[in-house]
């Protein structure tokens, strides 16, 4: 819709410099960004303002509990609530995430209630790839 309406367009020569797969908010071309899911900041630069950490990588394995949704909430709600942990290793290093289980997890159409979701692809802006 943006392109057939042209907004991008309206940042052309002064759009902002998104990472990440962000591009220019049309409404503030110079100075911030939309950005994929999984960042945030201005220039999508940053971890998004909710839930979450930025872990450093170790050379052995770390254990990290992680709970998907919230047990207190006993029926199905249409809310989303993100939680993004991003996981820093140094220039040249591959990150390993391995999950050893998973209870209780409710997984259908995409799993949009409980999921993980690594982004392992070059391309930020990708889900499920």
């Amino acid at each position: 819709m943006n392109i057939f309406h042209q907004c991008y367009a309206r940042c052309s020569g002064i759009a902002a410099k998104c990472v990440n797969g962000g591009v220019s908010n049309p409404r503030h071309c110079s100075t911030k960004c939309i950005c994929p899911a999984g960042y945030g900041g201005a220039l999508c630069n940053t971890r998004p303002p909710a839930c979450g950490a930025t872990l450093a990588a170790t050379t052995s394995w770390t254990t990290k509990k992680v709970t998907v949704g919230d047990p207190a909430i006993t029926q199905t709600a249409n809310v989303y609530k993100p939680c993004t942990d991003w996981i820093r290793a140094p220039a040249g290093k591959i990150v390993q995430i391995r999950v050893t289980a998973l209870q209780g997890v409710n997984c259908s159409n995409g799993c949009w209630v409980h999921a993980i979701e690594p982004k392992i692809d070059t391309d930020k802006r990708l889900t499920n790839s």
